[in-house]
């Protein structure tokens, strides 16, 4: 989940060789970030959970999607406590099983 944008932009600046997928609950946030290098935006407005919930959330969604597939390792990011909205200070890494 991104309020700004932020970390996607920067994440984007290195020039990563794997797809960034950007949640985000703000519509032309979406159009921003797609001017960036690599980045795909997803809406997601469910921001009033758990991050653990959140993440887990964004990686079905991009399961369904086609996005991922078994084997492929998932770096999520996101702030704690989510109701703060505060800047990236978390990372979870995540193999997709299924």
């Amino acid at each position: 989940m991104t309020q700004s944008g932020y970390t996607g932009f920067m994440l984007s600046s290195y020039r990563p060789k794997v797809p960034l997928y950007v949640f985000t609950k703000h519509p032309g946030l979406i159009n921003q970030m797609s001017l960036a290098w690599g980045i795909r935006g997803f809406l997601y407005d469910d921001d009033e959970r758990a991050l653990d919930t959140i993440f887990s959330d964004q990686i079905e969604i991009l399961k369904t999607n086609g996005y991922l597939k078994r084997g492929d390792i998932a770096v999520s990011t996101g702030s704690t406590p989510v109701h703060l909205k505060i800047p990236t200070n978390t990372i979870k890494i995540t193999k997709i099983e299924q």
